[in-house]
C-alpha cells in the first residue's frame, strides 16, 4: 500500500466502501512480563483504527494511547522494529 488509507476497503459494485479499518492484537501476559502499568491482566489488547483522511487512533486495553506509547510497549518487551521477533514488510 502506498498510504494508510489504502488498507481501508474501497468498495465493489455490490458493496459500499468503508470509512475505517481496525485491527486488534492480543498479547499473552499471563507471566506478567509486560511493563508494570500493563501487568494487571493476563492479556494486553492493542488496537489501531485508521479512518479515511483522518489518520490513526490507538488504544491499549481499551484506553486511548499515542503511537509512541505502542512503540514504547514493544521496545520494553524487546520486540521493537529491529527485533527478529517481528516480521517486517518492504
Amino acid at each position: 500500500a502506498a498510504a494508510m488509507d489504502d488498507v481501508i476497503f474501497s468498495g465493489t459494485t455490490h458493496r459500499p466502501p468503508r470509512v475505517a479499518a481496525e485491527v486488534t492484537m492480543f498479547l499473552d501476559n499471563s507471566e506478567r512480563q509486560a511493563p508494570a502499568e500493563y501487568n494487571d491482566r493476563d492479556a494486553i489488547e492493542i488496537t489501531r483504527r485508521i479512518e479515511r483522511e483522518a489518520g490513526s487512533a490507538y488504544r491499549i486495553n481499551g484506553k486511548d494511547a499515542r503511537a509512541r506509547d505502542i512503540k514504547t510497549l514493544f521496545e520494553d518487551a524487546a520486540t521493537g522494529a529491529r527485533s527478529p521477533a517481528l516480521v517486517r514488510q518492504g
